[in-house]
């Protein structure tokens, strides 16, 4: 989410740069998110939120481009400037949940399973286990844990995932339907 203190030419170049993303011109988005961050004042440029917004959302670009060291480096500053911002915020955990993904990409599975165990207690403690976010948190540490051949708390963290995925958004869902398919499927194992 970015930050409500980013005046508006900057905002106008952020949107651009999104729909560059989904258009897949990734490097066409860097540069005009990088050129975003000259249109704020230093003031907002020395906000916490702000600069988390840009490290993740650049860290998220290098990391499609397979750039993934480069993409650990701008999580990795997020992760510094994350730590200055106060624990009651649940979007603190954002920072965890994308070095999680990272390290499960490096295949890093330690790394990443204390990432998202860190991510899971922010969740916990701010807004609750029984929401979506914290289910998707939930569904991730399933991810790792199957990857990390622990099955028994690889499907316990997928069956919390569904539960909560099913009783938020039914059955038809597609996050509903995937977590689902990971129980099952990994289930077998």
């Amino acid at each position: 989410m970015v930050p409500k203190i980013i005046e508006d030419e900057a905002l106008r170049f952020i949107v651009d740069s999104f729909k560059d993303q989904v258009n897949g011109f990734i490097e066409k988005s860097i540069n005009r998110l990088e050129f975003s961050k000259t249109k704020l004042r230093e003031d907002v440029l020395k906000d916490s939120q702000v600069d988390i917004f840009y490290s993740l959302s650049l860290g998220s670009l290098y990391e499609s481009l397979d750039y993934d060291l480069q993409a650990l480096k701008y999580y990795d500053h997020a992760l510094t400037v994350n730590k200055t911002l106060l624990p009651i915020d649940p979007d603190t955990s954002l920072v965890y949940c994308f070095l999680g993904e990272i390290f499960i990409k490096l295949k890093e599975y330690i790394w990443a399973l204390r990432c998202y165990l860190m991510a899971k207690k922010i969740r916990e403690d701010t807004v609750g286990g029984d929401t979506l976010d914290t289910a998707t948190i939930y569904n991730n540490l399933g991810v790792v844990c199957y990857m990390m051949k622990s099955f028994l708390p690889a499907n316990g963290y997928f069956k919390l995932a569904y539960e909560i995925y099913r009783e938020f958004c039914g059955i038809n869902h597609p996050r509903t339907m995937m977590i689902k398919a990971n129980t099952t499927k990994k289930a077998k194992k």
